[in-house]
């Protein structure tokens, strides 16, 4: 299982100044962290499965009120992943093995 953990970040008001504290609505969002898990099976010498999921658990990123986007998205997708848990499967061959 992998982990990404994304820390406080600012909200988007406090990235419109040069100084995070100079707005008094400048504040931090939440941190945001993420699992993400694979699993892979060797079933013959040439053929290998593979799953993965991204986002195990289906967490959407913090909500900054103070984005004004022009989506009705509470965050910049820019920063966020917003697409949710997203799966994989995978069949590799090899010939001649």
């Amino acid at each position: 299982m992998y982990i990404n953990r994304y820390g406080h970040s600012p909200n988007y008001i406090s990235t419109t100044y040069d100084d995070y504290t100079s707005s008094p609505y400048a504040a931090k969002l939440k941190p945001w962290t993420l699992y993400n898990a694979s699993v892979r099976y060797q079933v013959t010498s040439g053929l290998q499965l593979s799953f993965m999921v991204n986002n195990l658990f289906n967490k959407m990123p913090p909500i900054d009120y103070s984005y004004g986007g022009n989506s009705s998205a509470p965050y910049n997708s820019g920063n966020y992943n917003v697409y949710g848990r997203s799966m994989y499967l995978q069949a590799t061959y090899q010939f001649g093995k």
